[in-house]
């Protein structure tokens, strides 16, 4: 039986489209550390009401998700079985997790749940003396990867309110007693083996060459990123020169107002201003509350890039998306 809690773990705290399908992948290359592709079951379960028996239900979510596992050969009944003797939702999905890192022959975790901040005392729970990553891209470049995801509904607008969520929450999450490692995007990808060198230090891991090389030493790099387009970009190397992109790409307004609304906590991880001192600080309008909502106004809700991809990737987005609804109508707190 695999044990119902993890041994160490990593928990990474990243907001979408900043780099936290690259980083997972990187430390799945790493010889004690399994990686496995998103499931996001802490986060959708965390929403949940405790006290009931949610197995079926996290295995529904289990099979429902994107990425490829190596326990996906198990059969229903081994699935279920592995759950018999987890008592809580948490430590069901612990033993899920164990299961995979034990077919990986690897004994450590290292897991991305987006907006992880939000439920790590749900995770922490069946974590034995956890680690923290949290790593940050430049606001800017994260909503230009935003606006060009087909499979993410919004654009600038709500690109800048994630960010700006995600990263007062990790920041929170320190001031509560958390020791947590951090690093930029841009210098994972601009000097991987010096960035990856300190956070392996500080995390008191050994650093392995060998994550230098993750496209082909990561478990499934190639499969899942055949799988859906947030994640097309894991079968290429590192890509060195992959920031300062909203140049070119954004307009002086929704710079404004990215600059406006994050500008505080950009400065914090060494973002500077792009737009002149001397400049109108909400571009064309006379107002904060002016500028977002004109570019509130344009935010796309479904994209003409999503109809564009294969039928099956469609499916199964909306299979997972409808599930998880289903979920939280039936089980959720409120």
């Amino acid at each position: 039986m695999y044990h119902k809690r993890l041994s160490t773990p990593v928990f990474l705290m990243c907001s979408e489209r900043s780099g936290s399908n690259l980083i997972t992948r990187i430390f799945g290359a790493h010889p004690e550390f399994f990686a496995p592709s998103p499931a996001h079951l802490f986060r959708v379960f965390s929403q949940l009401a405790p006290g009931r028996d949610l197995s079926c239900e996290i295995l529904r979510m289990f099979d429902a998700k994107l990425g490829i596992w190596k326990s996906d050969d198990f059969s229903p009944e081994e699935r279920k079985a592995l759950l018999a003797e987890s008592g809580t939702t948490a430590e069901m999905i612990a033993t899920l997790l164990n299961a995979e890192g034990a077919l990986q022959q690897k004994s450590r975790l290292f897991l991305k749940e987006n907006s992880a901040h939000s439920f790590l005392p749900f995770m922490e729970a069946v974590a034995d003396e956890p680690g923290y990553v949290h790593m940050v891209r430049d606001p800017r470049d994260m909503a230009v990867s935003w606006v060009a995801a087909p499979t993410l509904r919004g654009g600038i607008v709500r690109a800048a309110r994630r960010w700006l969520s995600d990263t007062e929450g990790a920041l929170k999450a320190g001031q509560e007693g958390r020791q947590i490692v951090r690093l930029t995007y841009e210098a994972l990808v601009s000097q991987p083996e010096e960035t990856l060198r300190r956070v392996c230090s500080e995390l008191g891991v050994a650093f392995s060459d060998v994550m230098l090389k993750h496209v082909g030493n990561s478990q499934g790099v190639a499969q899942d990123a055949a799988r859906t387009a947030l994640w097309g970009n894991l079968s290429r190397e590192i890509m060195r020169d992959n920031f300062n992109k909203f140049k070119g790409k954004l307009s002086d307004d929704e710079i404004a107002y990215i600059e406006a609304l994050c500008g505080p906590l950009m400065a914090r991880f060494g973002y500077e201003n792009s737009r002149a001192a001397d400049a109108p600080p909400y571009g064309s309008h006379d107002s904060f509350d002016a500028l977002e909502a004109a570019l509130e106004a344009r935010e796309p809700w479904e994209k003409s890039a999503y109809q564009k991809l294969p039928q099956d990737e469609r499916d199964r987005l909306e299979h997972w998306s409808t599930l998880r609804q289903e979920l939280v109508d039936q089980h959720g707190t409120s």
